[in-house]
């Protein structure tokens, strides 16, 4: 998270969470590290993250604020703290995203907002899914003109197949059509790039595709897979 923050008060404000774990002493700072990273994988690595759908459905924002409440919204009906749950895990999206990012999602991302173009790609639906499940992403280096971006994956011999080495996007009325914003694209490569290095991203997708096998829950209560999807989610 610190090497992969796109900001220097991102790289900051991680170095310094894991400062103050370190001072609860040995046992308790391990816990507290270990709750620090299971905070950042479930309320900001996810965010990032979509369900897959059996059909393709329309392309997506880059990102989604209240996609890390997917799992609780399912079990509105059945689960007594679903609308806690949808609250706290929100605001805990809100202020890492803010803090690691420098995106002020409340203000950017809300409402009508979350479909303005600088949130928005086009993308086919095969890349669509492998983009929302960042199997791919969009890095810069200093020296690359700005829009201009490298596709990047863990498995670029699977997934980079057929898309070129450099895209590069522009418009004709940066005030009527802007470009995706430099800002949300950063933030998704890091998250990307974090969630794949630290053995993230699978435990990730096990969970949204034991949520998307899972098509009705039993009257009496939530299903299992549900059960666990929320307790990884708290």
């Amino acid at each position: 998270m610190i090497l992969e923050a796109p900001t220097d008060e991102g790289r900051m404000d991680v170095a310094s969470e894991i400062v103050r774990c370190a001072k609860n002493g040995d046992k308790n700072g391990d816990i507290a590290l270990q709750n620090l990273a299971e905070l950042y994988k479930n309320h900001f690595i996810r965010v990032f993250y979509s369900s897959e759908c059996r059909t393709p459905a329309r392309s997506h924002p880059s990102f989604d604020i209240e996609g890390c409440v997917n799992a609780q919204q399912a079990a509105s009906s059945n689960h007594a703290k679903s609308k806690h749950l949808r609250s706290y895990a929100a605001a805990a999206s809100v202020a890492m995203l803010e803090r690691f990012g420098g995106i002020d999602s409340i203000k950017e991302l809300d409402g009508s907002n979350l479909h303005r173009l600088e949130n928005a790609l086009t993308l086919s639906a095969d890349i669509h899914s492998w983009f929302s499940d960042m199997r791919i992403w969009l890095e810069r280096r200093p020296e690359d003109p700005p829009n201009t971006y490298r596709p990047a994956s863990t498995k670029p011999h699977v997934y980079l197949v057929g898309i070129p080495d450099i895209v590069s996007f522009s418009t004709p009325d940066p005030q009527r059509l802007p470009l995706p914003d430099p800002r949300y694209l950063a933030t998704h490569a890091a998250c990307a790039r974090v969630a794949h290095m630290s053995g993230a991203a699978e435990d990730i997708h096990k969970v949204l595709r034991d949520i998307e096998e899972t098509d009705v829950l039993p009257s009496d209560g939530p299903s299992d897979v549900l059960y666990h999807a929320l307790a990884r989610l708290l």
